[in-house]
């Protein structure tokens, strides 16, 4: 069987969060606010019965507002095998209206060559006019090798505030024709600048920013982040005329800024 490579992503556990593989202490992250990734791979008792313990202490006093404790956001495993895109190593940018800029590092645990595909998708379907961008890597044991892609996307449709179209980039990775892993990221085609004669523009036209601070808590409901109240209270300022957030006073969680994107 192919190796198999696992990722412990915490996207958010208040504070002091200390994690734990089989009596191992693997990290210890102060912050209750940012995200970590821990690589548990080492650690894995193949076949075995393995315990993962997640202990956070939330120290007093630490804030002015309403913090919650514990683990308050989404928790996700990540396997992949010997070959794989690792959760945080991909970055999309649209530096043109009609351009995507992809790059990804590519995680190796042997030496191997590879194909490095991607194509873009609108919702199910893939967008005929572009050709799928295709790379050959030579990867290395320990290393991480990067691959940049320039994507030609004519006619595209534009994300703005008020039509937030999104599309999704796929990349797999091939070795002799075998598909190793996947990822998918959605991303909108917008080109942001700021000037002073001009303002704030978004695909070129002058945008005023309407918006007000929002903390990461849903009141009575708690810190807890579910999807549902973060989707809710977007909508609710959406429908009050707001197209901004500022997010007081640390790292939203990654589902608010996916909601804020559809949005």
């Amino acid at each position: 069987a192919t190796p198999r490579h696992y990722i412990l992503d915490v996207d958010g556990a208040y504070m002091n969060t200390e994690v734990k593989l089989n009596d191992y202490i693997l990290i210890k992250h102060p912050h209750g606010y940012t995200p970590m990734l821990v690589d548990l791979t080492d650690h894995i008792r193949a076949g075995e019965k393995n315990h993962l313990e997640i202990t956070t202490r939330a120290l007093h006093p630490s804030s002015r507002w309403y913090t919650g404790a514990g683990i308050y956001r989404d928790l996700f495993l990540w396997e992949g095998g010997d070959i794989r895109i690792e959760p945080w190593d991909k970055h999309i940018t649209t530096p043109a209206l009609d351009t995507v800029k992809a790059v990804y590092e590519i995680s190796a645990d042997r030496d191997a060559e590879i194909t490095l595909r991607a194509a873009v998708l609108d919702g199910e379907t893939e967008v005929t006019e572009v050709t799928s961008a295709e790379q050959t890597l030579t990867v290395t044991a320990g290393n991480k090798t990067k691959a940049e892609f320039t994507i030609h996307l004519p006619n595209a449709k534009l994300w703005d505030t008020e039509n937030p179209h999104l599309y999704t980039l796929r990349a797999t990775v091939l070795e002799n024709g075998a598909e190793l892993d996947t990822d998918e990221t959605r991303f909108g085609v917008r080109t942001v600048t700021a000037d002073m004669d001009n303002g704030l523009r978004i695909n070129g036209k002058t945008i005023k920013l309407r918006g007000g601070c929002i903390h990461h808590d849903h009141g009575l409901l708690g810190a807890a982040d579910y999807p549902a109240a973060c989707r809710r209270k977007l909508t609710l300022l959406k429908k009050a005329g707001f197209n901004a957030v500022r997010i007081a006073h640390n790292p939203p969680s990654t589902v608010l800024m996916e909601i804020c994107d559809e949005m």
